[in-house]
């Protein structure tokens, strides 16, 4: 297979949607060994990295599903925008955003 291009928003724009105080983005990941970085004990959540894997046909590292992953990057701020689709109203958002994942992770308010 040949070695995808690498692409990118040559012009990048802040999100129209204006965010919640206090909003959170809860995506993130860990590289390294489990005995290393360990998940804490009392966790409410399972983590998952497994979409490369979900959308891909090839096996590990998946090079089938970067092309997906660089369209999600270079459309960042679109993505942004569908918040408000997903959540219309500013309580709503507030919860999504902010509330929630104060409350799974236990940041203070």
């Amino acid at each position: 297979m040949a070695q995808p291009t690498p692409s990118f928003k040559a012009q990048p724009r802040k999100p129209r949607l204006e965010l919640p105080p206090g909003a959170t983005d809860t995506h993130f990941h860990v590289f390294g060994p489990q005995a290393r970085f360990p998940f804490a004990p009392e966790r409410t959540y399972t983590p998952t990295c497994d979409a490369p894997k979900r959308i891909s046909r090839e096996p590990a590292p998946w090079p089938d599903a970067v092309p997906f992953a660089r369209k999600l990057v270079a459309d960042d701020g679109d993505l942004v925008d569908l918040i408000a689709e997903i959540a219309p109203t500013e309580a709503a958002r507030q919860r999504l955003l902010a509330d929630n994942p104060r409350r799974l992770y236990g940041f203070a308010a």
